[in-house]
């Protein structure tokens, strides 16, 4: 229950009452800087702090990025040249680990060790990298697989034995043109399994093939489908989303230890979807519809619920990218095609509302400033304020309720240090309220702009 929160302004006295709960929402971030562009293909995992880590192409560069503080602000590097396609995953010192396309159309690898990133090439250095999936197994060595010419699935994985690169082919070629939408997952016993498609016709037929240890298995999931992404429950039973190629709906596979289970999810049509398992083994699904919105399917048990995260219309297909959170709390990234890239993450539900505006804290721009349906702070006429409507704020004053946040910076304007210019890490050297980066005298001897932080109170 929300505590009754009684404020008195002057002579106004105004009663906020919160009643209102806030539905688990989702909260949306750009990757990078403000007013980054071209950044496409990502792949994300969570460290064991439950924070985000991205790879992405951007103008032909690999780029790694990392945030500490739910993507309000962004560390990025550059780690390799490329053209498309890459896979992140972290080890248990949360180092990250990329699989990706080269510039040239080989695939690569690189690991970060010390301060450092090594690069590697893949053998037999066979041109291609398409549809690249990373694991890491028990002992944090890289399993990978992608396609490459003619087209055929390739595997390649580091063996713990001589510490060498060892690649084999797992399956049916010259039989079959393979390798399609690739997704890879180890099982208990570091056993790779891949979800794929062959070529049938016009059309793909979904597989699964694994190694149980004495050789190659390989199954009929489903004809006419693509798009697979494969997760592994903890009986090491194989679960695969996909995207039928002729309605296409998005169906999802459940092998039950005897047979496959197959049922449709969402008729309506969709591009690409990734798939992870919770803690219970029940699948979540994150989706970019032909509409190019972003929709999300959580199987509770008993039914599966969904909603949509993005509604613009301006996701773009090339792929997406969902990881669960140690409280089973969805994460995902994916592309608008004016080349932003996003991450967001589901909010849960809480009835924390510290400064009872009737949004949330863990939703709220400014949890400790209203600023939302329930109450707010004049932001034009009688500045700073508590007000319940514009009217409270005088003439031609505004009561900011909605959330304002002008910059996009994921800071309200209400208690943004720069409402007009982009800061995430809010930087005010001289302390004066006002923002480095739009403070005309930022004090420290002239110095502007964040650093002054550091060099004037190191």
């Amino acid at each position: 229950m929300k505590k009754l929160i009684l404020i008195f302004v002057v002579t106004t006295f105004f009663i906020f009452l919160s009643s209102h709960v806030v539905k688990a929402g989702w909260d949306i971030k750009e990757v990078g800087n403000c007013g980054a562009v071209a950044n496409y293909v990502s792949s994300l995992a969570l460290d064991s702090a439950n924070n985000p880590h991205i790879s992405y192409f951007d103008s032909f560069n690999l780029i790694y990025a990392s945030s500490y503080n739910k993507g309000n602000s962004w560390d990025t590097e550059s780690v390799d040249s490329m053209i498309a396609f890459s896979s992140l995953a972290l080890d248990s010192a949360n180092n990250p680990h990329i699989s990706y396309q080269d510039l040239s159309g080989f695939p690569k690898y690189a690991l970060y060790r010390e301060g450092i990133w090594h690069i590697l090439n893949l053998p037999p250095y066979i041109s291609g990298g398409l549809y690249i999936s990373l694991a890491l197994d028990s002992a944090d060595l890289a399993h990978i697989s992608c396609q490459v010419v003619p087209p055929i699935l390739y595997y390649v994985y580091l063996d713990p034995a001589t510490g060498g690169w060892v690649y084999d082919l797992p399956t049916l070629y010259p039989a079959v043109s393979d390798g399609f939408y690739s997704s890879l997952a180890l099982d208990s016993n570091d056993n790779p399994h891949f979800s794929h498609s062959e070529a049938s016709g016009s059309s793909f037929n979904l597989k699964h093939t694994y190694r149980n240890g004495s050789g190659w298995v390989h199954e009929l999931v489903a004809s006419s489908a693509g798009g697979g992404s494969l997760a592994l429950d903890k009986n090491d039973n194989p679960h695969i989303s996909y995207i039928d190629s002729i309605t296409p709906a998005l169906n999802y596979a459940s092998y039950n230890g005897i047979s496959w289970e197959i049922e449709t999810v969402d008729s309506h049509g969709y591009n690409i979807c990734s798939l992870a398992l919770d803690s219970n083994d029940n699948p979540h699904i994150i989706c970019q519809d032909t509409n190019g919105n972003i929709r999300y399917f959580h199987y509770n048990g008993s039914s599966w619920e969904t909603e949509t995260v993005d509604s613009s219309g301006d996701a773009l297909a090339l792929n997406i990218s969902l990881a669960l959170d140690s409280n089973d709390v969805p994460h995902i990234s994916y592309n608008h095609s004016n080349g932003d890239l996003k991450y967001a993450y589901m909010i849960p539900d809480t009835d924390t509302d510290s400064d009872g505006d009737g949004v949330e804290d863990d939703a709220d721009n400014c949890p400790t400033t209203p600023n939302g349906p329930d109450g707010g702070i004049c932001s034009a006429g009688t500045i700073g304020e508590l007000c319940m409507s514009h009217g409270d704020c005088g003439c031609e004053g505004e009561c900011s309720m909605n959330q304002e946040d002008t910059d996009e910076d994921g800071i309200g304007d209400v208690c943004d240090n720069c409402a007009d210019n982009c800061n995430y890490d809010q930087g005010d050297a001289d302390v004066d309220g006002i923002g480095d980066v739009c403070d005309p005298d930022a004090g420290c001897g002239g110095c502007t702009g964040p650093q002054c932080e550091t060099e004037c109170f190191p």
